[in-house]
């Protein structure tokens, strides 16, 4: 039997939806899995044996057999018998449709309930989608709702390759074994979940000077600039960045899972670290954290309380972005101390920040 999955477009999403991955691969181990994939994430299942066969799908790449038509084709030469939707677009009801496939599973939402064979329905409340993590959301839809919160956490491995990047960064900074903070300042969602550069850079030199430790920001090719700025105001020469480097998502898979700590705003970088089970603080503002509640029993949230947050925005719609510029970096700070407390992350070699899985 043949099972396709069309996985999310995001690189958190992606990350929550291993747990109703490794449930189903448990439930059908006889079955082959075929990924449905944004060639871009193949480097967060790198070293996972999820998948018997990939095939690519985006759908404004310039390559055409990666847009709609070219991935639907690939996927009925493969006659797969069901294919199971973890997007929720109307466009992947049509993909699911044009498949082949006999089973065609996923949630009624936008429009695509003719499309399904399967239908599953997310909970309403005040006409509104009831606020659930995306790890439950996706195990719901392959009957994984029973699960302990163990096996609700993600679980990555770091490749060689990987492996081998972090190690050149490493030596590049003199970092040696002394303790690591990794800081993501970033997320593709959009400017309203970007933490003020002032504030991240005096974060760095609270760690710093309370902790001796070092700090590295990572950063995608759209935020080299804002890392440069903040390690510039942050003028230490324990606080670096990987703006000169040739980024990858690879790179900083790799970075996160030699790191001993992370600090990220609520994007991708934070979901990797969940995947190691990193200690990590996650900084909130326009998001509500039940969505991304991702079961990593060392982090922590922190947000400023606000009125109109969360609106879940790309942009703040009311221009002041108070949400997150109000949020102080003493507070997140405190944060980190709290987990360094109950976790001895920067005192303790065996803290629960070294347990990064290899392939």
């Amino acid at each position: 039997m043949k099972i396709a999955l069309l996985m999310p477009n995001w690189i958190g999403d992606a990350v929550m939806a291993l747990p109703a991955m490794t449930h189903l691969k448990r439930k059908y181990p006889q079955c082959e899995f075929i990924g449905v994939i944004n060639p871009y994430l193949g480097e967060v299942f790198s070293g996972l044996d999820l998948f018997s066969k990939t095939i690519g799908y985006q759908k404004k790449s310039v390559n055409k057999e990666l847009r709609f038509w070219g991935a639907v084709k690939k996927l009925r030469q493969e006659r797969v018998d069901e294919i199971i939707l973890l997007t929720n677009s109307l466009r992947s009801g049509l993909f699911a449709w044009l498949s082949g496939a006999r089973k065609r599973r996923g949630y009624v939402r936008s429009g695509r309930r003719f499309l399904l064979t399967e239908r599953y329905y997310a909970e309403k409340e005040d006409q509104q989608w009831k606020a659930v993590s995306a790890v439950d959301y996706y195990l719901r839809l392959v009957d994984g709702e029973n699960l302990a919160p163990k096996q609700r956490k993600p679980r990555l491995v770091v490749t060689d390759e990987e492996s081998m990047l972090a190690e050149k960064i490493w030596k590049k900074f003199d970092f040696g074994d002394q303790k690591t903070v990794v800081m993501n300042a970033g997320g593709a969602y959009g400017s309203a979940k970007h933490w003020d550069d002032v504030a991240f850079a005096k974060l760095a030199n609270l760690v710093v000077k309370q902790y001796g430790a070092n700090v590295l920001f990572i950063c995608g090719p759209q935020e080299k600039e804002t890392v440069k700025k903040i390690v510039s105001l942050a003028d230490n020469r324990k606080i670096q960045s990987l703006a000169e480097e040739e980024v990858s998502l690879s790179l900083s898979k790799g970075c996160i899972a030699k790191s001993d700590f992370v600090v990220s705003t609520d994007s991708g970088p934070r979901h990797i670290g969940a995947g190691f089970g990193k200690a990590a603080v996650a900084i909130f503002g326009p998001t509500d954290p039940v969505w991304s509640h991702n079961y990593n029993p060392n982090e922590e949230i922190v947000y400023h309380s606000i009125g109109c947050a969360p609106c879940a925005k790309r942009s703040c719609p009311l221009g002041h972005h108070d949400c997150m510029k109000l949020l102080q970096p003493e507070v997140v700070f405190k944060k980190i101390e709290d987990i360094d407390k109950r976790l001895g992350v920067f005192n303790n070699s065996r803290s629960p920040s070294k347990t990064a899985y290899i392939a």
